[in-house]
């Protein structure tokens, strides 16, 4: 593979020589094989919200999760058992039977 530019060895002489770049060796990578795992429900979840908040899909919060819902962008929505506010989980169970 050839340089875009040449290597100059520089030295405390004003004479600057090219010197060709060292030939990097082809080095054949094999991939990592892939293990596969067997997922509870739960670890499931987790892993898509993990990669949801990743990729800036997540939408947080009554207001964020109101607004999704409504707009029929949501493919899941998660409310957690321990929301104390009734009126709340009316509001999202609602939405989510739209």
């Amino acid at each position: 593979k050839s340089q875009p530019f040449p290597l100059l060895k520089m030295s405390a002489e004003e004479n600057q020589t090219p010197v060709e770049a060292p030939a990097a060796e082809a080095v054949a990578e094999t991939p990592a094989p892939v293990v596969e795992e067997e997922l509870s429900l739960l670890d499931s979840v987790k892993e898509v919200l993990k990669q949801a908040r990743m990729h800036g899909g997540l939408k947080k919060g009554i207001h964020e999760c109101c607004k999704a819902l409504d707009k029929r962008a949501a493919f899941l929505c998660v409310l957690a058992t321990n929301c104390s506010e009734p009126a709340y989980v009316r509001l999202i169970e609602a939405l989510c039977k739209e």
